[in-house]
């Protein structure tokens, strides 16, 4: 595994998306023509018509980039957000890259986000945040049907598994790690580290590599991206370690 130092993290992500580091506003750029490739991509037949669980999935993960992406623009200024949105970015990777290398991944995936809403649902109802009522009779029929919810609970594997079984564990140690401290507010006291960094231009290049990742996995949906294949679009393959 990587042991670097957080200035060392930094480097790497600085680095991540680009061998030649670029301005915002070319990082900017960037990100917008991926936004207009992935929104060209959704109109697409095979996407837009397609019935295949898989195509479903990836779809749904390519909608959610482009909104990610157009949201970049409105939060150009702001450094945190930005690398909020580089982690959701990092996560909805990791998920639809498994999810693009059979059905069977696809469905899994399918019936583990049916089972969130459950567990939601489970969980407000069995502590009486809500009820279900009979719209006829108006009766509360929760106890009824709590049994039929349960039937959608089904056991899903983490990011980290999902990340580790799909060959990315170096993108989930370097930048889903560091990424999810801003998420949880655990960057306090770090600022004195990065006194040199821009922030906001590592935080947009990240978000471009991602929006690139998720066009070439959209592109590539019948012969899947090897992990060697997406790590070198990030320019993580020379990183050490698996």
């Amino acid at each position: 595994m990587w042991e670097g130092t957080k200035s060392e993290d930094h480097a790497i992500l600085q680095s991540m998306a680009a061998r030649t580091i670029l301005t915002r506003d070319e990082y900017h750029l960037r990100v917008r023509q991926n936004v207009d490739a992935l929104k060209a991509r959704l109109n697409q037949p095979s996407f837009s018509a397609s019935d295949k669980q898989r195509d479903k999935v990836l779809r749904y993960f390519m909608d959610r980039a482009t909104q990610v992406g157009e949201a970049c623009f409105r939060i150009s200024d702001l450094q945190m957000p930005l690398f909020v949105l580089a982690r959701v970015l990092c996560e909805d990777l990791f998920t639809m890259y498994w999810a693009s290398m059979s059905e069977e991944n696809a469905s899994e995936y399918s019936k583990v986000a049916l089972s969130e809403m459950a567990k939601m649902i489970r969980h407000n109802l069995k502590n009486k945040r809500a009820r279900i009522r009979d719209i006829s009779s108006g009766k509360d029929v929760t106890a009824e049907f709590l049994p039929d919810l349960e039937c959608h609970v089904a056991k899903k594997k983490t990011i980290e598994q999902i990340a580790n079984e799909s060959g990315l564990s170096k993108v989930y140690d370097i930048v889903y790690r560091y990424d999810s401290l801003e998420v949880h507010g655990n960057t306090f006291g770090l600022s004195d580290l990065k006194p040199e960094m821009d922030g906001i231009a590592v935080a947009v290049s990240a978000i471009n590599a991602f929006l690139r990742v998720i066009l070439l996995v959209a592109d590539n949906k019948d012969q899947p991206l090897t992990a060697d294949e997406v790590l070198s679009v990030l320019n993580m393959r020379p990183i050490p370690g698996t």
